[in-house]
Order: C-alpha cells, then structure tokens, then sequence
C-alpha cells in the first residue's frame, strides 16, 4: 500500500484566469493519483467562477476557503486584496494555517507575483517551507526586473527583486515570459537552476463561426466591436481606449 502525494495549490484570487488556471493544474494532479487541496478564499469559493470551472470536480479536492482576505474596494476591480501590506499579511497568515492544516508535501502557487519577493524575507511561511522540507513551485506572469534598466535606482531595484527570488525557499520557478526567465539565468546560479519557462495554457477555441458567436451573444452581425480580453481595470487603460 502506498499512500498518495499530498499537494496544495494556493489560490485566493477567482477573477480573471485565476480559478481556470488552477482547474488544468488540478486535473492534471488528479489523473496521476495525487491528493490535492486547494486553499483558497472564501470570495473565491462563493463566486460565479467557482461554480462555473469547478463544480464537477471540487468534489474530488479538498476544498479550503479562508475568511482571512478582504474585497477590493468599489472601483478597483473585482477580486479580493493580495497586494499591499494589509494584502500580502492577509496571504501570509492563510498559507501559513493552511500549511500546518493540511501538512502538504508540496505547495504550488499558480499566481505568485503578490508573495515572490516577501517570501525571500525571513518569515514563518518560508520557514516552516524549509523546516518541513515541503518542496514548492510558484508561477510568475511579470516583473519589472525581466526589462533592460539604465538608471542606477532602476538597476538597484532589479538586482534587489533577483535577489529576493532567487532567496525565496522555491524549489522551481515558472514564468511565462521568455525574456524574464533568460534574466533570471544571467543573474546567479541558483537562478539558473531553478526558473524555467512555462507555457500559459488557454482552452481550445470553440467550435462554432463568428456569425454564430455573434448570434449568440446577441450581437448585431454587421457591427463593429472592440473586446477586452481580462480584468476590467484601470490600469489596463479601457478609458484611454474609449
């Protein structure tokens, strides 16, 4: 009798491709036999998203939703507050319970942008990490250091953010962005041994013509639009588009 492979994804976010993004991860753990808990919030857990991408195999997961994150301010998109002290404190202090909840052999962060620098600060959850040798992944989808910097404030900041990282108690690093990972291989060795390139996955493309697609949305046939693809938020610039 073996027992199976204990592994908990951490994700707290359910707008845009957050809760996708953690289905295919979870999928792919469950054919192989593995164990899986996902730790995540309770917006999460209550929102559309979840009924709509997890329904049919929530049932097959270990589901833990915290009521330890707070809701974006009106105006600021929709989601809940992972950035910021008050953010980045709340998702310290539920990974960290969650860890010593489900004792996991593994921990995968699909959304690792918001922890991937305080996590190479000494603090309970690295700890813990290293103390229980628990092996962990994290998935980054941009940073500032990946870009060419000229100023030395600009070249202070990158060396600092590398640093960080490449202190954090990962055992791989994914990012989707080719030219971040080939920064991180010239920074130090560590690094280079542990970032790797990830392909963002996306669902198959749906069967049915643009005539029918616009029908079905309920769109004029002749009529021109212009589409967003993401999170409706300011910074995305919709109202320099408009």
């Amino acid at each position: 009798w073996v027992q199976a492979m204990r592994v908990m994804l951490f994700e707290p976010q359910f707008a845009g491709h957050n809760l996708v993004y953690a289905r295919h991860i979870t999928e792919a753990l469950l054919s192989h036999g593995i164990q899986v808990t996902l730790l995540t919030s309770r917006q999460a857990f209550e929102s559309d998203e979840f009924r709509y991408h997890w329904s049919d195999i929530s049932s097959n997961v270990h589901v833990l939703p915290s009521d330890g994150f707070k809701t974006k301010e009106e105006g600021r998109g929709r989601g809940i507050r992972v950035q910021g002290p008050s953010g980045l404190w709340s998702s310290l202090r539920v990974l960290y319970q969650g860890l010593r909840q489900t004792n996991p052999q593994h921990l995968y962060i699909p959304f690792g942008n918001p922890l991937s620098h305080v996590l190479g600060l000494p603090n309970p959850v690295s700890s813990y990490l290293r103390r229980h040798r628990i092996e962990s992944e994290i998935v980054l989808l941009f940073g500032k250091y990946s870009y060419p910097h000229k100023d030395f404030n600009s070249r202070l900041k990158q060396n600092v953010a590398l640093r960080l990282l490449s202190r954090g108690p990962w055992r791989r690093i994914h990012h989707i962005v080719p030219h971040a990972v080939a920064t991180m291989h010239q920074f130090n060795k560590r690094l280079g041994q542990i970032a790797r390139l990830l392909p963002d996955p996306i669902d198959p493309p749906p069967g049915f013509s643009k005539i029918d697609a616009r029908k079905q949305l309920g769109l004029e046939p002749s009529a021109k639009f212009i589409s967003l693809v993401g999170l409706v938020e300011q910074r995305k610039g919709i109202r320099d588009l408009l």
